[in-house]
């Protein structure tokens, strides 16, 4: 699993990067906007925003708590320097004032409470589910997985691989949620606050090295003959019904393209186990057409003349 091994090491950051980040996010929480002249306009930061809101939220409170310029300034510090630390950008300063705004306690929020609105509410279990079926896809199946196609909120396809790339071990064994729980939500929580993941490594396929024989060369050169009608007649309706979806979408596809293929042929899983299905499909409707094509076209080839399988000859 040399892609696990890749992203593990990438996860490693030195404390003096840490810093760094956490400086950055500092100064774009503090940045103050400039006028056309380019100087600096007061109060116009995206903490002063978040200020303003607060003080909007709960009018006279807020505001009375911070009376003095010195006091202003010294919570702007106390907070944002928390902000950066947390990793909260503006979208989780959204939602945190949404939050607030819609559980008012009558209260102004304390810094905890603010940070712990800001947290989005993940469906760890959902996270957990979904990272299991594509870990099985890539490492068990073999086929193409996708880490971003789900409807998970908060949750991005880079930090749920990272997540289970650190939880390796459940991973391989597929181990029940509830047996993982309380570690699954600790893992991917710090991946969900982190910025500096590196994106989803690609699969890595093996390469095969297609030869041919001199015989196999010699028959190659030979114009292929296909039929007007096919060996294989058109599956039944029985026959589609018993298909996996995948399967029948891939044979039906097929048989447009002239594919003399059997409903029941084992390629067509085949195929998909591998993830080929695509390119089996693109290279079977345009194979005919090629240049120095040995094929017709409108006329049934088996899979093996329209060159779909792979053979290696010894």
């Amino acid at each position: 699993m040399n892609a696990q091994a890749n992203t593990t090491a990438a996860l490693a950051i030195t404390q003096d990067e840490q810093a760094k980040i956490t400086q950055s996010v500092y100064h774009y929480l503090t940045k103050l906007h400039q006028d056309p002249q380019n100087n600096p306009i007061p109060n116009s930061s995206l903490m002063d925003l978040v200020f303003e809101q607060l003080d909007v939220s709960y009018p006279h409170k807020w505001r009375s708590a911070y009376p003095s310029v010195a006091d202003r300034e010294m919570w702007l510090t106390v907070w944002a320097e928390r902000f950066a630390l947390e990793r909260i950008d503006n979208d989780r300063i959204k939602l945190a004032l949404n939050q607030v705004e819609r559980i008012k306690t009558g209260f102004v929020p304390t810094l905890d409470e603010f940070v712990r609105a800001s947290r989005p509410v993940v469906d760890h279990a959902a996270a957990y589910a979904y990272a299991l079926r594509q870990w099985k896809k890539r490492f068990d199946l073999k086929t193409k997985d996708d880490w971003d196609a789900h409807n998970l909120a908060y949750v991005k396809g880079r930090a749920l691989w990272a997540a289970a790339c650190d939880m390796q071990d459940a991973m391989d064994a597929q181990k029940e949620y509830s047996k993982i729980k309380l570690n699954w939500i600790l893992v991917l929580d710090e991946m969900l606050a982190r910025d500096d993941l590196p994106p989803v490594p690609p699969m890595e396929r093996p390469k095969v090295t297609l030869t041919m024989s001199a015989e196999a060369k010699r028959e190659h050169a030979q114009p292929v003959i296909g039929l007007l009608k096919p060996k294989y007649p058109d599956a039944t309706e029985g026959e589609l019904e018993l298909m996996l979806h995948t399967v029948r979408q891939l044979y039906r596809s097929l048989r447009r393209a002239f594919v003399d293929i059997a409903p029941d042929d084992p390629l067509l899983k085949e195929w998909i186990v591998a993830g080929d299905a695509e390119t089996v499909t693109r290279r079977a409707l345009c194979v005919a057409t090629m240049p120095n094509s040995r094929l017709m076209r409108c006329m049934w080839y088996t899979p093996q003349q329209m060159g779909l399988v792979k053979q290696v000859a010894a």
